[in-house]
């Protein structure tokens, strides 16, 4: 189980991955926009941060450049579907700039959870690796 903060301004499509991501056992807050997200985060951990890049109030890249400056910064998804004056592949290839994982709504449910699970499992080998004891550490 995995504790995952989904910032989403469409309810309907935060609470449809949402569902999704409890039903598959992990633990979900959702947020509607990059401030409300920033607030919780203040607060909380996750494994995992979902977001949507266009958001009213802070948006999506804002909370990303927020979330660079954070030392425990959690594995990020990027997701639009654009904005009349922005394309989706336009404002993805921004969030680029923050995190390599991005996906055009609307989401592929199937490309979503599997993108969900190699981002959770990829934190958990990296933790595992960071907590084994290194051979130059071993008293002999």
């Amino acid at each position: 189980m995995a504790k995952i903060l989904i910032v989403e301004g469409e309810d309907l499509v935060r609470e449809k991955l949402t569902f999704g991501l409890e039903e598959r056992g992990h633990e979900v807050t959702g947020a509607h926009d990059g401030q409300e997200a920033i607030d919780i985060l203040g607060s909380h951990q996750f494994n995992l941060v979902v977001t949507a890049v266009l958001m009213e109030r802070v948006d999506g890249i804002q909370l990303l450049s927020w979330l660079e400056t954070r030392t425990d910064r959690p594995p990020v998804i990027a997701i639009s579907s654009g904005h009349p004056d922005i394309p989706a592949h336009m404002s993805l290839l921004l969030a680029k700039t923050y995190t390599p994982e991005t996906l055009e709504k609307p989401i592929n449910e199937e490309a979503f959870f599997a993108l969900v699970e190699k981002l959770i499992n990829d934190e958990k080998e990296k933790l595992a690796q960071s907590e084994a004891p290194r051979s130059s550490d071993l008293a002999l």
